[in-house]
């Protein structure tokens, strides 16, 4: 039962299975599996915002698929409504909601959809997307149930945002060393130049920069050039 001892351990559990997945996909599928295990539901559908439009990321289940695909067909849902306000929406008896959303709740209904829990997920304080709970049964979560799903949600998008920030460390430092390395490149060429032709440094460089403006290459192409000896720039 959620709240327990065993589900600590398996939340614990959940943050390590994480680390075996680098993709939007692969977390949140991760989060659908463990929402299925600690929940007893049926399953978890997740949108996200592209350029303002929501497109399904994921589903772990055929109900969920059917529930994520109405919603970013239709515009009209738990999971949309849940978008557009920020806060978690609870649709305990979906029957009882069908004039609410009229185009979606019947579908859902035939699909053996009865009840709905929408819970945002925020990247940075915005609003990205929003993770659909998606029941076979007409009930509300209970609220031990409601606080392990936002927890589980809460640790997926934190992991996802790790990854992110990682990448884009790991994207700046290979830009900055590749600045690096073609400066040092050019202050090798611009002293050769210099020496090879009797002019000073800033001479030396213009050289290079008027040749790679005339040719149309890189500063760093003609640069290694001359320090290769292809290119004499006289």
């Amino acid at each position: 039962m959620p709240g327990d001892d065993s589900t600590a351990w398996t939340l614990v559990e959940f943050t390590k299975t994480l680390a075996d997945h680098q993709s939007v996909e692969g977390v949140f599928g991760a989060l659908g599996d463990y929402c299925k295990r600690l929940l007893d539901v049926d399953g978890i559908g997740v949108l996200l915002l592209d350029d303002g439009d929501l497109t399904v990321a994921t589903t772990n289940s055929p109900r969920g698929r059917v529930a994520e695909r109405l919603e970013a067909s239709l515009a009209e849902g738990p999971c949309t409504d849940c978008v557009r306000t920020g806060q978690h929406l609870s649709v305990p008896d979906l029957e009882a909601e069908q004039s609410r959303w009229p185009n979606f709740a019947p579908p859902a209904l035939e699909a053996g959809i009865r009840g709905i829990h929408a819970i945002p997920v925020s990247a940075r304080s915005d609003l990205v997307g929003a993770v659909d709970v998606v029941m076979t049964e007409a009930r509300e979560l209970t609220p031990d149930e409601l606080a392990t799903a936002l927890m589980l949600t809460e640790v997926a998008t934190s992991y996802l945002l790790s990854i992110r920030a990682h990448e884009e460390a790991d994207a700046l430092a290979v830009q900055l060393q590749h600045a690096l390395d073609s400066r040092v490149v050019i202050e090798q060429a611009k002293g050769m130049l210099a020496e090879r032709h009797d002019v000073d440094l800033t001479d030396a460089f213009e050289r290079m920069r008027a040749y790679a403006r005339s040719e149309n290459q890189r500063l760093r192409d003609v640069a290694t050039g001359v320090t290769n000896g292809t290119l004499d720039l006289d």
